[in-house]
């Protein structure tokens, strides 16, 4: 089972994010820049660690602040993650 509905997660937090998202059954489709830049934002990965992760990275540029109670360590225990958080916190 997955551990979340990622067609789901990610239309909610690009919307979060400031795109227009339109969620489809096999997708997403997200409106180019005409519709703007994004905007940081509070991410919700729905405790899925492929959303915090991708999320991690888009959120870069405009700010976003993944929730890290429920990130990458518990599917991942390796000490490639383990100073994710920190490291993330010192690009603000």
């Amino acid at each position: 089972m997955k551990e979340s509905d990622r067609i789901a997660a990610l239309a909610e937090n690009l919307r979060r994010m400031g795109a227009s998202v339109e969620e489809r059954p096999d997708g997403l489709k997200v409106e180019g820049r005409r519709a703007g830049k994004l905007r940081g934002a509070e991410i919700e990965p729905r405790g899925d660690h492929r959303i915090a992760m991708a999320f991690a990275v888009a959120g870069l540029a405009p700010r976003a602040t993944p929730s890290f109670a429920t990130l990458i360590a518990p599917p991942f225990p390796s000490p490639h993650f383990s100073g994710i958080e920190t490291a993330w916190r010192s690009v603000k």
